[in-house]
């Protein structure tokens, strides 16, 4: 997996339509970038074009390029308890069929899970989740993908949460200037251009986005919005 064409050939060989509609009930949305479309001003749709539609033919041509071979076995972990193991399966099916590989796959509780991609040389796939802390891309961009989030002890083992290890120096100048940068405008130029560099490496293979639902009374109440967060703004709600 630290072959770009290898993570390529991954994602091309995932069909995240099918497992949306099957396993999801269409309760997902399909994830073509690293920043999702909750931050408008920066969200460039299908940067990710592996992520596009399932591909097997490319899928198997930048696998071969990449020697990942039919027969290869590859770990995919994920953590346990929190409903994930249907479309686990179902990603571990698609990369069989299309790719030849033997995936194993290993559910543990999420402690465990995120020890297990802390530990100095982990490899393999691994399930990842992040929701922003607060509005900004930079919540996502600098924890998941800076050099400095993978903050490695003495023992190698990482503590920050760039669990992947992923290092890209022109990403980090473009993070540093974007931070130093007082125009929201010019600092989201940077962000878009840091994560076109992000998702040029594959430094990530996006699958969803999660969606969640709200239910309000529209005869009762009036002004009723949501916030960044999902949740309603309740210095707006009004009584009708």
């Amino acid at each position: 997996m630290k072959d770009k064409k290898a993570r390529e050939a991954v994602s091309y060989a995932i069909d995240r339509d099918a497992i949306i509609k099957g396993v999801f009930q269409g309760m997902q949305t399909k994830s073509t970038t690293i920043l999702p479309p909750a931050f408008a001003s920066v969200y460039q749709k299908d940067l990710c074009q592996s992520c596009v539609k399932q591909d097997p033919a490319k899928a198997k041509q930048l696998a071969k390029e990449a020697g990942l071979t039919p027969g290869t076995t590859i770990d995919l972990g994920y953590n346990t308890g929190a409903g994930h193991e249907e479309w686990i399966q179902a990603v571990k099916q698609q990369l069989e069929k299309v790719l030849g590989l033997k995936v194993k796959t290993t559910g543990k509780p999420f402690a465990e899970l995120l020890a297990d991609q802390q530990k100095p040389g982990a490899t393999g796939l691994y399930r990842f989740a992040w929701g922003a802390d607060y509005p900004t891309p930079d919540n996502f961009l600098f924890p998941l993908l800076d050099t400095a989030s993978i903050n490695k002890d003495a023992s190698g083992k990482v503590t920050g949460d760039n669990r992947g290890r992923y290092s890209n120096p022109a990403f980090d100048a473009l993070l540093a200037k974007a931070r130093a940068t007082e125009s929201e405008a010019g600092r989201n130029d940077l962000y878009k251009q840091a994560e076109k560099i992000a998702m040029d490496d594959m430094a990530l293979i996006p699958l969803w986005n999660r969606t969640q639902l709200r239910l309000a009374n529209t005869k009762k109440f009036a002004d009723i919005k949501m916030d960044f967060h999902e949740d309603p703004n309740l210095a707006e709600i009004s009584l009708k």
